[in-house]
């Protein structure tokens, strides 16, 4: 298991450190803020919120990062 994690970030690292450094800022901002809806969405389901809940909380962190980026 450990290997295999180990396996996994030898080989994402390289992908991260050229997004990082090569994409222009926009780019990394809408690629770290889906990053980010995906770990929101992630949390609502283990804080066991209700489906419309979830939704809801989605879009208000969706309207906050749009407004944000832009």
């Amino acid at each position: 298991m450990l290997k295999t994690r180990m396996l996994t970030s030898v080989m994402l690292m390289p992908i991260f450190l050229a997004a990082l450094f090569l994409l222009p800022e926009i780019y990394w901002a809408l690629l770290m803020f889906a990053v980010i809806l995906m770990g929101i969405w992630e949390w609502a389901a283990m804080a066991k919120f209700p489906a419309v809940a979830r939704v809801v909380y989605l879009l208000l962190t969706l309207g906050a990062g749009i407004t944000l980026i832009l």
